[in-house]
C-alpha cells in the first residue's frame, strides 16, 4: 500500500513514516499543501495534516475530493468541534487528532484502503515526484 504523507511538520513526519514502513506501506512525503493532486498517482490512501503553511488541508482535500477517489484521512491538531464539522464536509475518509503515531491507527488504513478497492481514479497523468 502506497501512502501520500502530506505532512510540514518533520518531527511529526519522523514518526509516521517509520511505522508506515515498519507495517509493509511505502510513502511520499510532501510537505507543502499546493499542487498536492500532482502526486496521486499510484496511491493508495493520503494521510493529510490540516496545518499547512501554504494552503489550508480543508482547500487540499477538496482539490484532492474533485479529482480523486483516493481515501483521505485528516491529521489535524485542530480540536474544535467547528474544526471538525468543517473537515467532515470536505468528504475525508476519516479524522484522526494529531500526533498519532499509535500502531494501532494503521489497521485503519488498510481497512480505508480495501474499502476504495482498485478505485484509486486520480485523473492526473503526471508521474509521482518523491520527494
Amino acid at each position: 500500500m502506497h501512502i501520500l504523507l502530506i505532512e510540514d511538520d518533520d518531527r511529526v513526519a519522523a514518526a509516521l513514516r517509520p511505522a508506515l514502513h515498519r507495517h509493509g506501506m511505502t510513502t511520499t512525503r510532501l510537505d507543502h499543501g499546493r499542487g498536492a493532486v500532482d502526486h496521486l498517482d499510484g496511491v493508495d490512501v493520503v494521510l493529510l495534516d490540516l496545518g499547512l503553511p501554504d494552503a489550508d488541508g480543508l482547500d487540499v482535500c477538496r482539490a484532492i475530493r474533485a479529482v480523486s477517489e483516493v481515501p483521505v484521512l485528516m491529521v489535524t491538531a485542530r480540536g474544535e468541534v467547528t474544526d471538525r464539522i468543517a473537515g467532515l464536509h470536505t468528504a475525508p475518509t476519516t479524522t484522526w487528532s494529531s500526533p498519532t503515531t499509535s500502531v494501532s491507527s494503521w489497521p485503519g488504513c488498510t481497512r480505508c484502503s480495501g474499502a476504495a478497492g482498485s478505485a484509486t481514479t486520480a485523473r492526473s497523468s503526471r508521474p509521482d515526484r518523491h520527494r
